[in-house]
């Protein structure tokens, strides 16, 4: 696996550690790196991610308490073979194995993340604005890089589901998140569509900081809507 380097973040080290293994998770997930693989060293991941060795190590032990990774001296750390079943079997088969049932999960996010933005502009704390105005300057700067973009709009989404600071939202998210990413890439590859997606979480943004809980959750649905391209609306009766 070839890494390229990210810019560094401007969060605070836990969301950092969530990042960074939120993001090794997502590798996994989608099989960029497979069970029994080894994932790169402490200090390719270091380069990467442009942050300290705490960072990565807490990261790593953070997946390893998760079944993800299992670590031997010497050689690494490498995906445990049962934690791709583990973790993500339920929603992945489903995606993976029946892509008529793709529109499913696209339909559960919006029932999710819609009433998880409005939790968001009801909830949120100046720390919580100040993550995702962070992401969106990131996006702003990254917005012509497909792959970056895509990584800054996971960041925002991330953030939106901490703002609503439910801890079962937030982890149900995170696993969705993981298997709607292969088509939310087929979307950001659209002609101009990572600006318009940056255009359509700053509306999302200003309505959470403003405290407008039926704004975000308006501006929101729109967003969901467009990412979902030229998927199906409708799932399939069997």
């Amino acid at each position: 696996m070839i890494l390229e380097n990210e810019s560094p973040h401007a969060y605070k080290k836990t969301d950092l550690v969530e990042h960074v293994s939120g993001i090794i998770a997502n590798w996994i997930t989608n099989q960029d790196i497979k069970p029994g693989e080894k994932i790169p060293s402490e200090k390719e991941l270091q380069n990467y991610f442009g942050v300290g060795r705490t960072v990565i190590r807490e990261s790593i032990a953070r997946l390893r308490g998760r079944n993800i990774l299992e670590g031997y001296q010497g050689k690494g750390n490498f995906v445990v073979n049962e934690s791709f079943e583990t973790l993500f079997s339920l929603i992945r088969s489903l995606y993976k194995n029946d892509i008529d049932k793709l529109p499913y999960l696209w339909e559960m996010r919006e029932l999710l993340e819609v009433q998880t933005a409005g939790l968001a502009a009801e909830r949120r704390t100046e720390q919580d604005l100040t993550n995702l105005k962070s992401a969106l300057l990131y996006m702003a700067k990254s917005v012509e890089s497909t792959k970056a973009s895509i990584e800054q709009d996971d960041r925002f989404h991330y953030f939106v589901t901490r703002a609503a600071h439910n801890p079962i939202i937030e982890q149900v998210m995170i696993d969705l998140s993981a298997m709607i990413e292969p088509s939310k890439r087929i979307d950001l590859e659209r002609p101009f569509r990572s600006k318009e997606t940056y255009q359509e979480l700053l509306y999302i943004y200003e309505a959470i900081e403003a405290g407008n809980a039926e704004g975000s959750r308006e501006a929101m649905r729109l967003h969901i809507k467009n990412s979902r391209g030229e998927i199906d609306q409708t799932p399939r009766s069997k």
